[in-house]
């Protein structure tokens, strides 16, 4: 009997390194198309990281700096300081050791030095999360793990970023990619548990995507639906999720390009533009008198 049983795991194991094998081999030839139809592979967070600060550093605050020219100075912080954001926030002066401790977001902040005022006015934000080396392992052969909990730790960075914009707006970018965010797994809900429910930005990646189908993806269907305003007075982040599935596509397949970080940040400059001219321009004695006498004519 143990003998039996014996015999039977051992068949069982080599049939799950044999499936494994298989996998890692339909994988590479994935790899190979995918490579094939210009998309390039980005292996590591690190990088995934230099690539939005290369977008936000250059095409990005140039494309700001132009749209604010007649306002004021546009200019790239790198990190922010709990002391700074309770000065924003509470307009007090905070203890001296909250300036040890702080925020780094991976792409910076963008912020107006108004001509007309020593304030500094928040822009934008932007962080990027890699996650999932499901993808990895199989290629090497190797057991599947339980997925990370890396977007979590997001948390609090939000949390700070709540801080800083005091107006209508909340454009706070979240920039996330790899195979643990695929729809077919929990975590991107978990995305939507810390963000009030709002629907993430998704765009799935298999070895038939081009990146003239993510950009157009990404210009027909998400631009439209971008919405950096509070929803009842909370803060809501924009979370753009480019994923694929551990077992169809290789590691770094669904990395989010240069190009197309560019394309959703001058959207959304666009609208803190707009509402930036909303909040400086002071109506006329005359659209008010107009205004008064459309709402008197609603209440009758």
């Amino acid at each position: 009997m143990n003998n039996k049983l014996n015999i039977q795991n051992k068949e069982e194991k080599k049939q799950a390194k044999d499936e494994r094998q298989s996998k890692s081999a339909f994988l590479s030839k994935n790899l190979t198309e995918h490579i094939k139809r210009g998309n390039r592979l980005n292996d590591n967070s690190c990088s995934s990281e230099m690539v939005l600060q290369n977008a936000l550093n250059n095409e990005v605050f140039k494309y700001t700096s132009d749209i604010f020219k007649n306002h004021g100075i546009v200019i790239l912080e790198k990190s922010l300081s709990l002391f700074e954001l309770i000065v924003c926030w509470e307009k007090i002066m905070p203890l001296e050791n909250y300036k040890k401790v702080g925020m780094i977001p991976d792409g910076g902040i963008l912020y107006l030095n108004p001509f007309n005022s020593s304030n500094k006015i928040p822009l934008l934000l932007t962080e990027d999360k890699t996650q999932g080396t499901n993808d990895k392992l199989l290629m090497q052969g190797k057991k599947r793990q339980s997925t990370g909990n890396a977007i979590e730790r997001s948390a609090k960075n939000i949390r700070a970023a709540e801080m800083l914009f005091t107006g209508n707006i909340f454009p706070y970018l979240l920039f996330c990619n790899g195979c643990d965010f695929h729809n077919s797994e929990t975590i991107s809900t978990r995305i939507n548990m810390m963000n009030y429910g709002k629907p993430n930005h998704y765009i799935n990646i298999t070895h038939t995507t081009t990146p003239n189908i993510v950009e157009a993806t990404i210009k027909t269907n998400i631009l439209p639906k971008i919405n950096i305003c509070k929803q009842n007075n909370k803060c809501v982040v924009s979370a753009f999720i480019k994923a694929h599935k551990y077992n169809e596509m290789p590691h770094g397949s669904s990395v989010w390009t240069k190009n197309e970080i560019i394309i959703i940040c001058k959207c959304v400059i666009d609208q803190v533009f707009h509402d930036y001219i909303k909040s400086v321009t002071q109506p006329t004695r005359e659209e008010l008198n107009q205004e008064i006498i459309h709402y008197s004519k609603l209440s009758t």
